[in-house]
């Protein structure tokens, strides 16, 4: 089941650079991107002595409506969205990027990588690094540390020029968080850890720093007998600045995975798609996903079991980001007029604004009022009790 979608989600995008990592394009298809027009002050800007957030929609071409929304620096850009892949059971995934255009900083996530190993495999005609029902033939690898050190880094190191890794740090309790959000079915069943490592390289002639985090699932069942090992990394996200400066971008790379929004509605229309496509048993492997036929047969009517699907998910979502606030600290919830659910943004300013259309300004000057000068009203909003 897809889980929150900057978490498990975040093609073109490569660990730390534009570009990416080499894809099959003949098994995805990207989405496209879509920003909200800024209403705040010009005038206003990080030098200010503040931050200004706004919303940034991802929209899903392939389904024709959005995907999920998010919080972000309103003078950075974005690029990525949804892809779509021959994967039956996980036919999308997101990889994205939210860069400043002025330097070394940037927060995103790549698709995950979910693996199958079965000794037979390779006589069956699935050498290892074929694809079985879209998935990697590989063996396991260990875990989430392992993981990350042998399969995702190796992956993007085209664009990790002399990287090396100078930290590592096994996360169990973020693991934990990720698969009672993420895999509510598997609990007792598979094998999760959770990890991050940090490393350092040159970027634009530069030393920078990126933290790479993942977390490592595993679980074995009998198919037609044989004893099959499915596995994979999920959640890959990760965090680059220059070096050095790194840590003082914790906070907004939490504000940036827990304000991420899922859209109902693009939900129902991907479970029907999934489950399409795992009722007709296709063999995705071989060939790429032909979308039209599914789509053509989805509706757009919610069900109540899709709804409900939706409110676990949300709830769930709400306790994983408790518990990875252990590990990147310094947000603070904040209650809104605009919002039904509480927004958690970066901690230490002495005022918070925001407006109807989902934008946010921190401020660590009294005497700013961002109505001076906008054509939009701006509310101040207070700290959760």
């Amino acid at each position: 089941m897809l889980g929150r979608t900057l978490f498990t989600l975040f093609t073109a995008v490569a660990i730390g650079a534009a570009g990416g990592a080499k894809q099959d394009t003949s098994r995805q298809r990207q989405s496209s991107v879509s920003k909200s027009r800024s209403a705040a002050p010009a005038s206003f800007s990080q030098t200010a002595g503040g931050m200004r957030l706004k919303r940034f929609i991802v929209k899903d071409p392939q389904l024709g409506v959005e995907a999920f929304r998010f919080l972000m620096p309103a003078d950075w850009k974005v690029d990525g969205g949804v892809i779509w892949r021959a994967n039956p059971s996980r036919p999308a995934t997101v990889s994205i990027r939210i860069y400043n255009p002025r330097g070394p900083e940037e927060i995103g996530a790549v698709p995950d990588i979910p693996c199958v190993w079965a000794a037979t495999l390779p006589a069956l005609g699935f050498p290892q690094g074929s694809f079985y029902l879209g998935n990697e033939v590989r063996p396991p690898v260990g875990d989430a540390l392992a993981a990350l050190r042998t399969l995702v880094l190796p992956r993007y190191s085209a664009h990790l020029p002399g990287a090396r890794i100078i930290a590592q740090e096994p996360l169990p309790e973020m693991a934990q968080a990720v698969a009672a959000a993420n895999y509510p079915e598997l609990q007792g069943i598979a094998k999760f850890s959770g990890g991050k490592v940090r490393v350092e390289y040159q970027y634009d002639n530069r030393p920078a720093e990126m933290d790479v985090y993942g977390v490592a699932a595993s679980w074995t069942t009998p198919i037609q007998g044989v004893p099959m090992t499915f596995w994979g990394v999920d959640g890959i996200r990760y965090s680059r600045a220059e070096k050095g400066k790194l840590e003082n971008q914790f906070k907004l790379l939490q504000t940036v995975l827990y304000s991420e929004q899922l859209n109902i509605e693009w939900l129902n229309l991907y479970s029907q798609v999934q489950r399409m496509m795992v009722n007709s048993q296709m063999e995705a492997s071989n060939r790429a996903v032909e979308l039209s036929r599914y789509l053509a047969q989805t509706n757009h009517q919610i069900s109540d079991t899709i709804r409900r699907s939706y409110e676990e998910r949300q709830v769930a979502m709400d306790r994983a980001a408790a518990k990875f606030d252990r590990y990147i600290r310094g947000v603070e919830a904040y209650r809104t007029p605009f919002a039904d659910r509480p927004v958690e943004l970066p901690s230490g300013y002495r005022s918070v604004w925001a407006n109807a259309g989902g934008e946010y300004i921190l401020s660590d000057n009294p005497n700013f009022n961002p109505n001076i000068g906008s054509t939009h009203e701006w509310r101040s909003v207070g700290r959760e009790p």
